[in-house]
């Protein structure tokens, strides 16, 4: 919602996102740019921003899914500061002007409350996090900062710094699994690298597939939405990107003895499957193939038809096989002799 374009214009409108595409909602009562938010597309309130040329804001607004409604004001006005929670448990944290180390806690329905001092003052940070309040972090933000903050509800606690000093990014998921995307990496370098955050510390995850920043993101760890924002820097973009990320557990395999061959022996030919499978040829000596087939049943093999003798010599080794135990081709291989 809001947001500025071309020569400093400023924006009301809202748009959604359905998974797939985008669709125009209803619009903000206040025009501004560099505004928070949180919650979701059904209970979301958004905060303070900029009005152009000079004016910060205060104007709080909560949406129900069609219509923004103004409530009680901030209890200062602020511009691009941290936020994570939903509508009826959110923070606001640091923030132009002078890169606060202050931060709101909002309550829903206008109410507010003064929250914990940061432990390093900034502006155009990420954050991330959901209700209650005593699980919220923030990263990065201007001055170009590594630091990392967890919140628990009352103060603010300095965690491990970030690989690189980001500002101007977006953020998605918990305290204890969150994605940092969408930044600058200098004051107007804009980078596409991503990463993600484990409650303790920052590793690398696959990269956006274009950059752009300035931009919030929404959604957890392993399924965020990233859209608008600049690149390069101070040109507006209209893309969207997703991040898709999944695990999945694959129990290792196990070896199990069945039932032996009817005939031993090397190089043989084999097809069909592990409950109806089929053998055939081979050696029985180092110089003596065998006409042998075998079937299997899953559990024990039992003797099959005999194959043709091959060129007066007998058995065959090592011909390619395919098809079922009932449908099978048998194709090349070597008999000994001429």
């Amino acid at each position: 919602a809001g947001g500025s374009g071309p020569g400093a214009t400023m924006y009301n409108d809202t748009e959604e996102y359905n998974g797939s595409g985008w669709s125009v909602g209803g619009d903000l009562n206040t025009t501004r740019e560099g505004s928070h938010g949180a919650g979701v597309l059904t209970a979301g309130v958004i905060v303070g921003g900029f009005i152009e040329p000079t004016t910060y804001s205060n104007a709080a607004e909560e949406y129900d899914g069609s219509t923004w409604t103004s409530v009680t004001v901030a209890p200062y006005a602020v511009n691009n500061t941290a936020a994570f929670g939903t509508q009826t448990a959110s923070v606001f944290a640091g923030g132009d002007p002078g890169s606060k180390n202050t931060s709101l806690e909002y309550g829903g329905s206008g109410s507010w409350t003064a929250g914990g001092t940061l432990t390093t003052g900034r502006a155009q940070s990420g954050g991330a996090g959901l209700a209650p309040l005593s699980a919220g972090l923030i990263w990065g933000g201007t001055p170009l900062s590594t630091a990392t903050e967890t919140y628990d509800g009352t103060s603010w606690t300095a965690g491990n710094v970030l690989p690189a000093g980001v500002q101007f990014g977006g953020g998605a998921g918990t305290q204890t699994a969150a994605l940092s995307f969408g930044n600058f990496s200098g004051p107007t370098t804009i980078t596409t690298a991503t990463t993600k955050f484990d409650g303790t510390s920052w590793t690398a995850a696959p990269a956006l597939g274009s950059s752009q920043a300035r931009s919030q993101g929404s959604g957890s760890q392993a399924l965020a939405l990233v859209a608008g924002g600049d690149y390069p820097h101070t040109t507006p973009v209209a893309t969207t990107q997703e991040f898709n990320q999944s695990t999945n557990v694959i129990t290792a395999g196990t070896w199990a003895s069945t039932g032996s061959m009817t005939q031993p022996g090397s190089g043989k030919s084999a097809t069909g499957t592990q409950t109806a499978g089929l053998a055939w040829g081979g050696y029985v000596t180092s110089n003596t193939q065998t006409q042998v087939t075998e079937l299997y049943d899953g559990t024990s093999w039992t003797p099959g038809g005999s194959l043709p003798n091959q060129n007066g010599q007998g058995g065959i080794v090592g011909a390619s096989g395919f098809g079922t135990q009932t449908a099978a081709v048998s194709a090349g291989g070597w008999s000994q002799g001429p």
